[in-house]
């Protein structure tokens, strides 16, 4: 648990210090199918993805989505681990 911990520390960290998005408003929300590249993504609402999102890149790459409101994943939504 303390590792855990101390990584959501360390991401809250990074995250907090990153003041310019690669990417603004994306798609106004609507994720389904998509593919995120590496990057901070910023949107002021909510975002929703039905069954699919995909990050597309290496282990050691690093995803901030940043969301002002909710995050609504639908129930098709699956779990898979994608090598990049």
């Amino acid at each position: 648990m303390t590792t855990a911990v101390s990584d959501m520390q360390t991401a809250f960290n990074d995250a907090a210090t990153r003041v310019n998005p690669d990417f603004t408003e994306l798609y106004d929300g609507h994720l389904e199918g998509k593919t995120l590249v590496p990057g901070l993504y910023k949107w002021g609402t909510s975002v929703d993805f039905t069954s699919s999102v995909i990050f597309s890149g290496t282990a050691t790459d690093v995803w901030i989505l940043q969301i002002v409101g909710s995050v609504e994943v639908g129930s098709g939504a699956i779990d898979c681990h994608p090598r990049g």
